[in-house]
Formats: structure tokens, sequence, C-alpha cells
């Protein structure tokens, strides 16, 4: 029907491949919002396997210190101390991750610039979204085995080692 008024406008125009603007231009964005999806995929898996990561060596290092914890706690440290020693420890560990991992995003952000559109490979609020996001779940997975080694007995764990 487009090439029929078409050939009634100008019967010498040359008409081939006629289609809509918006089917041609999603063949064109297809691979980048492919590109797009996987990554974000990708991203998720990593963010789950930090996550793991963090909480398993935070339980192997409270597991390794039950003995050490539960002498503080016989001594007289309250359930803030013990809050404080295995948090600051996780946390402190789990930011100098992030500052690492930053400073590779920054020099290595020239590799996916060209698959940008809309930001800049170094842009502050996506900078500032992702480390709150990464901090948020260090902060998850550093709290439980805290929360594990506020709640020992000091008696059991003396007697455990």
């Amino acid at each position: 029907m487009l090439r029929d008024v078409l050939y009634s406008l100008d019967p010498d125009l040359a008409l081939y491949d006629i289609a809509p603007l918006t089917e041609i231009t999603e063949s064109f964005i297809a691979p980048q919002q492919f590109l797009a999806v996987l990554l974000s995929i990708l991203a998720g898996i990593a963010l789950l396997l930090a996550a793991a990561g963090t909480y398993g060596m935070m339980s192997y290092m409270v597991a390794g210190r039950t003995a050490e914890i539960g002498v503080r706690r016989a001594l007289g440290a309250n359930r803030a101390h013990v809050l404080r020693l295995v948090f600051s420890q996780g946390m402190c560990i789990s930011l100098g991750g992030l500052v690492v991992g930053v400073v590779a995003a920054l020099a290595l952000g020239r590799l996916v610039r060209p698959t940008l559109f809309g930001v800049t490979a170094r842009d502050p609020m996506i900078f500032a979204s992702v480390g709150a996001l990464l901090l948020v779940v260090a902060l998850v997975a550093v709290f439980i085995p805290t929360q594990k080694a506020m709640q020992l007995d000091p008696i059991e764990a003396v007697r455990h080692e």
C-alpha cells in the first residue's frame, strides 16, 4: 500500500526495502540491547558471588576467632564491642575491595565507551549508585556473621576450643 502511494507520487522513484522507521531503528539497536541485557545478567551474578564470598570470608573469620571472642566476652566485653570488632574488620576489607574496583573501573572505562549511550564511562552518578549498592550488599554479608559472633556464649565458645 505504501509502495503504491509512493509510486503514484513519482513513478521513476526506485523503491526497495520499505519498512517503518521503528523496525529500522530496532534492527540497529537490537545488538546493543542484547549486550546490555547480557552484561546486566553477568553483573547480577557477579554481585551474588561477591556477596557469597564476603559472607563466606566473614563466617570463616568468625569461626576461627570463636575462642578469642569468647575470652573477650568472658572478660567483660559487651555485644557492642564484639559488633564493632568484627564489623569494622569486615567493612575495612569490603571498602578496600570497593576502592580497588573503582580504580580498575576508571582505568578500564575506555573499553566500554563505544557501547554506552546517554552516559559517559566516568559518570559520577553511576559510580556512586553502584558503590552504594556494593556497600549495602557488603553490609548485609558482614552483618550476618557479626550477628552470630555477638550471640556467642562465652563459656561455650571457650569450652569448644
